[in-house]
């Protein structure tokens, strides 16, 4: 089995500009193990010259790590990957190339989405997270890497909630509460439809503060069955398809106050491809 378990936190509290601080760790206890690797391959036999040049390549190993730990539990986003050292049996470098497509949490933070990232799951785990790896290929005549070395970043969140009820009524208008506006986000409903039993928002956040959405019952258990999210620019639309949206559901926003960042270096050998 492939793991690591990485040493003792130190912790550096940072103010940022508006108004949040952030806890910069070390991490702690996070075990680190390979949780799988694919490869993709592809040769085209006719290329037009009129073709889109798209300046990279679809040729790629991808390695999925499972991060596992306390800080891990916490965290709402990963990213700020650095790959350090990657290198097969016969000693081919396996670095992501500059020309190859920048793939997602190199130089920013991505949400995790549990419900998405454990699917096949009965009971998403808490404390386990997947993060995916993409390096350049191995030629077919290499069996392992013999070598990966990196860094990524986990960042956790102390969260308040926002809690917004009468939906029907709230359509067109936006969430008007002072942790939103600290954060220097705008939240606006913009359809709660009972038939298709979903709850829809345009939802602009330029610092990333807005780490949950949800809809619950009066009784503050989540209605709901999953949520996708698409947009550009800091502005997105969140749905959140409900398994029922009864007349007193409430629409729950968790909004970071203040975050760490926890550092979660990784050294891996002897990992078999397939």
């Amino acid at each position: 089995m492939i793991r690591q378990t990485i040493g003792a936190a130190a912790l550096l509290a940072v103010a940022l500009p508006w108004g949040m601080t952030t806890t910069r760790a070390d991490a702690a206890g996070v075990e680190v193990k390979v949780f799988g690797v694919s490869e993709s391959r592809t040769k085209d036999f006719i290329v037009s010259d009129k073709a889109r040049k798209f300046g990279g390549s679809f040729n790629t190993t991808t390695v999925t790590l499972q991060l596992a730990g306390k800080e891990v539990e916490a965290a709402t986003h990963a990213g700020y990957i650095k790959i350090t050292r990657a290198v097969d049996d016969k000693g081919n470098d396996l670095s992501p190339a500059k020309s190859n497509f920048s793939f997602g949490g190199q130089n920013s933070y991505d949400e995790l989405n549990r419900e998405h990232m454990w699917f096949f799951e009965d009971v998403k785990p808490k404390d386990r997270i997947k993060v995916s790896l993409m390096l350049s290929q191995a030629p077919r005549q290499a069996t392992k890497i013999a070598s990966l070395e990196g860094t990524l970043k986990l960042k956790s969140a102390t969260l308040k909630d926002v809690m917004v009820g009468g939906l029907a009524g709230q359509v067109g208008k936006a969430v008007a509460d002072p942790a939103i506006k600290a954060a220097g986000a705008t939240v606006t409903i913009t359809k709660v439809d009972t038939a298709s039993k979903q709850v829809e928002m345009k939802v602009t956040d330029p610092n990333d503060r807005i780490a949950e959405y949800d809809v619950v019952d009066a009784s503050g258990n989540s209605l709901s069955n999953g949520r996708s999210s698409f947009g550009f620019n800091n502005t997105k639309t969140v749905s959140i398809d409900c398994r029922s949206l009864p007349a007193n559901a409430k629409l729950k926003l968790s909004v970071a106050t203040s975050t760490t960042e926890t550092d979660v270096p990784f050294k891996l050998t002897d990992i078999e491809l397939p």
